[in-house]
């Protein structure tokens, strides 16, 4: 499914089909204009610093972590939490929370489903759409799963 350039900045979670090319070339140019962000099922850090120092290294504007914790459904204890102990689903939420400090206005979520179970899933679909209305945020899910499309939390076009 092709969107127009022009409309892939509109807010809400979409779905793009892994295979579709010309969404990929559109997302590529966000991608190489700075104005997106990716979002992959392994979560690519500095291991030699703490998840908080991690976090620090986006935050720029030194935004209050909390909210942006609360956000993403996380505790402000999480930030406690060592970085081999996160669960994949955890490492995504922590991305998105890496993409809200980064105040990106679009985010590609890249093949999730490789990493996650079905209740992961579940749980990341409507975060998603949330995070899209309440930030403003267009972000599109890629996947080969063609019946994520069809969920109620995917904004209808």
């Amino acid at each position: 499914m092709e969107k127009p350039k022009n409309q892939l900045n509109i807010p809400g979670l979409f779905y793009l089909a892994a295979n579709d090319l010309a969404a990929k070339e559109t997302l590529a140019h966000f991608l190489q204009t700075n104005q997106a962000v990716t979002i992959e099922p392994k979560w690519q850090y500095v291991p030699f610093l703490s998840l908080k120092d991690n976090l620090s290294l986006a935050n720029k504007k030194e935004k209050p972590l909390e909210e942006l914790l609360t956000a993403v459904h996380l505790e402000p204890t999480f930030l406690k939490r060592s970085l081999d102990e996160l669960t994949s689903l955890e490492e995504v939420k922590v991305q998105l929370l890496l993409a809200l400090l980064l105040e990106k206005p679009v985010i590609v979520l890249e093949t999730l489903s490789k990493n996650l179970h079905t209740a992961d899933i579940q749980a990341l679909l409507p975060l998603c759409s949330q995070l899209a209305k309440q930030f403003q945020l267009s972000i599109y899910l890629m996947n080969e799963d063609e019946r994520l499309a069809h969920t109620p939390y995917i904004t209808k076009q």
